[in-house]
């Protein structure tokens, strides 16, 4: 954030467009990014198990127009195996705890111990990581890092899925 904030004032037009664009984007995917890519770890409740990439997009006039997230080195293991003081990654507990009624009933969706990938660690929810304002954050980034519905839709129901071990419970 401190970097971002850097290269948009140093870089950009000085107009407040250029920060309000970064600061707007960092709390509203930082949060979603974090709950697909962090898990607990013995040593750690909320350990990064993934790497990313942010590009920030400028035009000719050197004002930031957009920019870009890519991951890499996902921990892929940690989906199918935990060790028993270990939790998948968050975004799957927070699922459980905090879906809408509506998605809850569409998906089948109880305690983590029903999943299969979910239930061979630690299957407790933890009240630092797993909060009402981080399961609400997690419920409405998507719709603001992206304004397709379809496409939120679609990985909710993946999440369900990996969850389940392929469907399996």
């Amino acid at each position: 954030m401190v970097f971002s904030r850097y290269l948009t004032t140093s870089y950009g037009t000085g107009q407040d467009i250029d920060e309000r664009i970064v600061e707007d984007f960092q709390p509203t995917a930082n949060p979603l990014l974090e709950a697909f890519g962090n898990a607990k770890t013995v040593r750690n409740n909320n350990s990064s198990r993934f790497g990313k990439f942010v590009e920030i997009h400028f035009n000719e006039k050197n004002a930031v127009v957009g920019g870009f997230v890519s991951h890499y080195l996902l921990e892929k293991s940690r989906i199918c195996t935990q060790s028993p003081e270990e939790r998948n990654y968050h975004i799957f507990y927070r699922l459980c705890a905090g879906a809408s009624e509506d998605i809850s009933q569409k998906l089948h969706l109880s305690s983590p111990d029903a999943f299969r990938y979910l239930n061979r660690g630690c299957t407790q929810y933890f009240a630092t990581k797993d909060t009402e304002k981080q399961i609400l954050q997690n419920r409405k980034s998507p719709q603001r890092v992206t304004k397709q519905q379809q496409f939120v839709q679609l990985n909710t129901k993946t999440l369900v899925k990996e969850a389940c071990g392929g469907g399996e419970r």
